[in-house]
């Protein structure tokens, strides 16, 4: 696992296609976007294994 400290417009490359974007924090939370290709699934984990339904937004 690798650590990351950002701030709010910074962002992170993960091999050549995802990108993640820290857009906002607020206290204890923290916004962020994921670029990714449409064949890599992206989700919330802890919101999937709470509920056990997927939380995906493909807006």
């Amino acid at each position: 696992m690798l650590i990351f400290e950002r701030r709010a417009g910074e962002r992170l490359q993960i091999g050549d296609e995802i990108e993640v974007r820290v857009l906002d924090t607020d206290g204890e939370r923290v916004r962020i976007a994921v670029e990714a290709p449409r064949d890599v699934r992206v989700e919330s984990v802890d919101d999937t294994l709470e509920t056990g339904e997927s939380t995906i937004d493909t807006k």
